[in-house]
């Protein structure tokens, strides 16, 4: 669920009154949502559009759900691809050993942006 991480924070900053009013139905999203890699594309279009037409009545509803659409589509379109191509290009005597550390750099390079976020945001 590292994808909702500043969804509350980003929703806010859409013009949303309260975070929870998108990041509730996101986490409903992760467990049951999924679809196609167009509507990854349409997902983004949709969160981008709703900054650049930030003082718009629809604005709050875009960045929603842009960023719903988005996740759902990730989720089950390119999401799981990495870990498939991983599983298959190891062999067999390495396998566990060579995923634990992909999995490990995987998320130390995720946790990353997170981690460095509030520096950015910070030095603007």
């Amino acid at each position: 669920m590292e994808s909702v991480s500043y969804a509350c924070e980003t929703f806010v900053a859409a013009g949303l009154s309260s975070g929870k009013n998108g990041t509730v139905p996101l986490a409903r999203i992760q467990v049951l949502g999924k679809r196609s890699v167009s509507r990854t594309f349409l997902g983004c279009f949709l969160a981008g559009a709703s900054f650049f037409l930030e003082c718009q009545k629809w604005t709050p509803v875009f960045a929603v759900a842009g960023i719903r659409i988005y996740i759902s589509a990730y989720s089950i379109g390119m999401g799981p691809n990495p870990w498939v191509i991983m599983s298959e290009i190891f062999p067999i005597n390495i396998k566990g050993v060579a995923g634990s550390l992909v999995v490990l750099v995987n998320w130390i390079l995720k946790s990353l942006p997170m981690m460095l976020l509030e520096y950015i945001r910070d030095s603007l």
